[in-house]
């Protein structure tokens, strides 16, 4: 368990996980597990800000609930830990196409269903998520010297 005094500080390390690869590789997480596409972490914000008080509460509380195991877990940010706070994100979203006027929620819906999907299946596959420290963290793979270099120039931290 960690210092009392530093899970703030981790919170929003935990938080930026979502855009960013600021998570941990270590076994079953790898830093780029909870990168989210960004329009659907639009659509959330909007669904968040679009809900009635009790939608609201509720999201909020799933969310947050979600995170505490990564919050207060191990020393470092597991998006293994994360996973239960990240069905938060679809549900706030659906509170956004349920404000859609009704002959564009279908449209709107497929849009972003779809948007998300290719997003995320190409995020997947890329080398954006396989990045070499997280495909060298067994030392099986042979990854290209400079593509390591540079990745790890720009995120030294991981």
């Amino acid at each position: 368990m960690i210092p009392l005094a530093d899970i703030p500080a981790r919170t929003l390390r935990i938080l930026s996980a979502f855009i960013a690869p600021t998570a941990d590789n270590d076994w079953m997480t790898v830093a780029t597990g909870a990168i989210h596409p960004l329009a659907l972490l639009v659509a959330a914000v909007a669904g968040f800000a679009l809900a009635t008080w009790r939608q609201r509460l509720f999201v909020a509380i799933v969310f947050g609930v979600g995170l505490v195991p990564a919050c207060i877990g191990f020393a470092y940010a597991s998006t293994h830990r994360m996973l239960m706070a990240f069905i938060a994100v679809p549900l706030a979203a659906a509170i956004m196409l349920e404000k859609v006027p009704p002959r564009a929620k279908w449209p709107v819906t497929l849009l972003l269903g779809a948007w998300t999907a290719y997003a995320s299946v190409a995020f997947y596959f890329s080398d954006d998520f396989w990045t070499p420290r997280i495909m060298n963290c067994g030392g099986c793979y042979d990854i290209p010297k400079e593509r390591a270099e540079a990745w790890m120039r720009e995120f030294p931290e991981r």
